[in-house]
């Protein structure tokens, strides 16, 4: 899916999407995998959907810091929405462009 450029530049070569409705937070394999699939697919951001989050807080460690450091290493940015962040979408209380 090719976005306009002006929402956000990094987004000019598209984007991939992947859902995970899994009982628990999603864990560095899924995040790796996913991760692979971005490289693969020569993209440079990504939306990770996660019912119950991914592993990890303010850490390095488990699945943010993961994504971490990839941020940093790779240039690729993976972004995690939460069923939080998809019930304040679906209520229309934030458009999907402006979570933080």
């Amino acid at each position: 899916m090719a976005l306009n450029p002006v929402i956000n530049p990094r987004l000019e070569r598209g984007i991939l999407i992947e859902c995970k409705n899994y009982k628990a937070a999603v864990d560095v394999t899924y995040i790796g995998k996913f991760y692979s699939l971005l490289k693969v697919s020569k993209q440079n951001a990504g939306i990770l959907v996660a019912w119950k989050g991914v592993t990890g807080g303010t850490d390095w460690k488990n699945g943010y810091g993961l994504i971490r450091k990839i941020a940093l290493r790779d240039n690729l940015y993976i972004i995690v929405l939460d069923k939080n962040d998809l019930k304040v979408v679906v209520n229309q209380q934030l458009s999907i462009f402006k979570l933080s």
